[in-house]
């Protein structure tokens, strides 16, 4: 008998050992469960954040394009451009670029070290310029502004034909 109440208190302490191992286990289950809900939300959260951050910087890209192109369309529309744009002044040129196009002059020259005929270039060219109009402010036949054009959007890595898009997308919106 005393064999039997041994075994049966050895039996009870290894029954309530595990009882206890297993209660504990299950509230660890329970408290990661509760952890995995609560990153759950907070990423659902930054996830939402980050979406609504993705949608603003988009709507602000679209917003500079447009401000863009009206401030271009109404500078390629001027007689007056070399006025407007001081354009035989070429320190206070630059100034004037940079206020109106985001900086882009110093962009041009100091990020990609282009020559005062180079970064004129892609004023005009942003501008939208016609080639006629460009040889005349530039001060070289129409048949150079093309090689001229291939020569700096090389230089910034991209193409003649997409220069004009360059310029806009990585160089004033960047």
């Amino acid at each position: 008998m005393e064999v039997a109440d041994g075994y049966y208190r050895n039996l009870v302490v290894i029954g309530s050992i595990i009882g206890l191992y297993v209660y504990r286990k299950g509230k660890q289950k329970a408290l990661l469960s509760q952890k995995i809900d609560i990153l759950e939300q907070t990423a659902n959260r930054i996830q939402e954040k980050k979406d609504e951050l993705a949608e603003r910087y988009q709507t602000e890209r679209q917003h500079i394009k447009r401000d863009i192109e009206a401030k271009c369309a109404l500078l390629r529309t001027n007689d007056s451009i070399k006025k407007t744009l001081a354009w035989k002044n070429y320190k206070k040129m630059c100034g004037i670029v940079d206020q109106r196009f985001y900086f882009l002059a110093s962009k041009l020259r100091n990020n990609h070290s282009l020559n005062e005929t180079e970064v004129r270039l892609c004023i005009l060219t942003l501008l939208d310029c016609e080639y006629d109009r460009m040889a005349e402010l530039l001060y070289r036949s129409s048949t150079s502004i093309g090689t001229l054009k291939i020569r700096v959007a090389k230089k910034l890595g991209t193409t003649a034909k997409s220069l004009r898009s360059y310029l806009i997308e990585n160089e004033c919106i960047n």
